[in-house]
């Protein structure tokens, strides 16, 4: 993956970049990726540009593009696209278990067995809080960066997926606690959201998302969930102690949502139980480019 700075580290806090070549990337591949980090003073450019916020395990901006940007982009394909607007996405460390190779191919929590697991859900509670922990840090940063935007009428659009929600989620209410006025988020697209099913009712942490989506009339919201996904069944459920919204929707139906089931079945993300085939990205390849008309996304 060529780049402009150094994309391989571990990053210690969020860090924001810049994907220059999206569309050369999703027809030949993530390694020939063109990315730079952005400064807090550079700020998100163009008119509406994308964020990619990504889920657990995720240790750097490369194994964001090869498992997160990359199967999404390619399945714009099937369409023309000449990415009108800048691509940009968060790299937080959100490794849920801490491993020692550097492989993508080798991280068996990219690759699920029921074995791998079962060996982690006895801990799976502690390892969700430290890195929720991590996703509220990230939140701090990335309001930083799209401040002004949501002081505007256009907002940006937003593509989260699994516990990116959560980040936008935290990004949305600290923005809304700093502005005396009322803020434009934009268009979230939010992927098999690792919440809990009622983190958007009365009451809760995040009740103020909903009037945000409702208000502003340039704003528009749409989630994606599974019922069998293999991902928040299991680890989410037993670490949380309810339901997923990425798993059985939002407890209170007040914003739009799809039921994709029938067709990403257990995936999540890149996540999939060994010998059944197809990922997340590949299974929902051929709703993608019709649901981000539907939404208006610009690409």
């Amino acid at each position: 993956m060529e780049r402009h700075e150094s994309a391989e580290s571990l990053p210690s806090k969020c860090s924001i970049w810049r994907l220059h070549n999206p569309l050369e990337t999703a027809k030949f591949g993530p390694n020939l990726a063109v990315v730079s980090l952005v400064s807090p003073a550079e700020g998100l450019q163009g008119h509406k540009p994308l964020l990619f916020l990504h889920g657990v395990e995720y240790q750097s901006p490369r194994e964001v593009i090869h498992d997160f940007i990359h199967p999404f982009l390619s399945c714009l394909l099937q369409e023309e696209h000449s990415f009108l607007e800048p691509v940009y996405f968060a790299s937080w460390n959100s490794k849920l278990f801490q491993v020692t190779t550097n492989s993508i191919k080798h991280n068996s929590c990219k690759r699920l067995s029921l074995a791998s697991v079962i060996g982690r859900l006895p801990f799976c509670r502690y390892y969700l809080r430290d890195v929720e922990q991590r996703a509220k840090d990230a939140a701090v940063v990335i309001a930083s960066f799209v401040e002004r935007l949501v002081s505007g009428r256009n907002g940006l659009q937003v593509i989260s997926h699994s516990l990116g929600a959560k980040v936008w989620a935290d990004t949305l209410v600290l923005l809304s606690q700093r502005s005396s006025q009322e803020i434009s988020p934009g268009t979230w697209w939010n992927l098999q959201p690792a919440l809990p099913h009622y983190a958007f009712s009365a009451g809760s942490e995040y009740d103020v998302i909903p009037k945000m989506y409702l208000s502003c009339i340039n704003s528009r919201y749409l989630a994606w969930f599974s019922k069998i996904d293999f991902v928040l069944s299991t680890l989410f459920i037993l670490a949380k102690r309810a339901r997923a919204m990425g798993q059985f929707g939002c407890k209170v139906k007040i914003l739009p949502e799809r039921d994709v089931t029938r067709w990403v079945k257990e995936a999540h993300g890149m996540n999939h139980v060994r010998g059944k085939l197809g990922t997340f990205f590949k299974r929902a390849g051929g709703l993608i480019p019709q649901e981000a008309k539907n939404l208006g996304i610009v690409f």
